[in-house]
């Protein structure tokens, strides 16, 4: 057994998709959905917390599915086209980030790897993919323009997924 417990057998090229949002609110559950799409043994959530470490105890990749607000402040940055990134997260080296507490339910992708590194003494190799949404009111349904985007998005989680194999 691995840290933590961990059986080295299933530590080899896992990769894994975790989508976060709320289906009940629009564009917001784009990361819900397309993680959902994947079946077992992705997860769908609707945010990380410091018990979703486990999950990532026995990956060597995980991909972070969620949505984004275009930043108008910074036209080049993640969110700011109409267009999904796929982008790897580098790691902070350092604990959970100020805002957030290793006890709250509300943590970014980095201080989950974090708690992940600090509980099992593994990091995978992280990724993010973010989608670009416009509406986030309570509804089911995705705005035009997400909708355009969800066959990129789809492409790049495919492609991402084959190249963990």
């Amino acid at each position: 057994m691995a840290a933590g417990g961990a059986d080295p057998a299933l530590a080899k090229a896992r990769s894994l998709v975790i989508g976060i949002g709320n289906p009940l609110r629009g564009d917001d559950g784009a990361g819900w959905t397309l993680a959902d799409e994947l079946g077992e043994p992705h997860r769908a959530l609707h945010q990380l917390t410091p018990e979703c470490a486990a999950l990532l105890a026995d990956c060597t990749r995980v991909l972070f599915v969620d949505a984004c607000c275009p930043d108008s402040n910074n036209p080049d940055g993640p969110g700011s086209a109409a267009t999904p990134v796929l982008e790897p997260l580098a790691p902070r080296g350092r604990g959970p980030s100020d805002a957030t507490s290793p006890f709250s339910h509300h943590l970014t992708p980095d201080d989950l790897l974090t708690i992940t590194h600090q509980l099992f003494g593994r990091r995978p190799e992280a990724w993010q993919l973010l989608l670009p949404v416009e509406v986030m009111g309570h509804s089911t349904a995705f705005s035009p323009a997400l909708q355009a985007s969800l066959p990129l998005a789809r492409d790049l989680l495919r492609d991402w997924l084959r190249e963990g194999r």
